[in-house]
């Protein structure tokens, strides 16, 4: 994708740095919370950019770590809702030079070209290179809360817990 809507692209066009998708949280009213991890630029440059960019309501500084500064970015207009829409899941996006590379997944019954010509119709550039298939395991509910059980800490199972019981979930 070579869209400077984008703000990965237009941020990677103007520096010499790279980005990197972390996460994204959507919030309230269709917007995301989204977190990015910025190699070779100073922190006030991104920040002064995402102030001037259209797409991004608000930008802070998470985390400063020798790989770079993780950003926290409220935006309406983020590549993981775009492919939600679309009927796909954003794995991975990473943006140099003003280009974002996205791989996206989807579903076996999805049509490929359906999320094609939805990016197409949202984004000014984007190029296809691959398209390839894989089996994944099928995993039933009971095996999944097993699996998260046995990664929880003591201390997360107890603040899930307090939180199920005040009402949360």
């Amino acid at each position: 994708v070579c869209d400077e809507s984008v703000f990965a692209s237009a941020l990677t066009a103007t520096t010499d740095c790279q980005c990197r998708f972390e996460r994204s949280v959507p919030i309230e009213e269709g917007r995301v919370l989204q977190y990015d991890l910025v190699q070779g630029a100073e922190p006030t440059t991104v920040l002064e950019q995402a102030e001037e960019a259209d797409a991004i309501e608000s930008a802070k500084v998470i985390l400063e770590q020798d790989e770079g500064v993780v950003f926290q970015t409220i935006t309406d207009q983020s590549l993981s809702q775009y492919a939600l829409q679309a009927g796909a899941s954003l794995q991975s996006a990473t943006a140099e030079d003003g280009t974002v590379n996205v791989t996206l997944e989807a579903p076996q019954s999805a049509d490929v070209r359906e999320i094609v010509d939805a990016f197409h119709a949202a984004f000014e550039e984007v190029d296809v290179v691959a398209k390839r298939e894989r089996e994944h395991a099928v995993q039933t509910a009971t095996e999944f809360r097993k699996d998260v059980a046995a990664q929880l800490t003591e201390k997360q199972r107890a603040a899930l817990e307090a939180a199920y019981a005040a009402g949360y979930y």
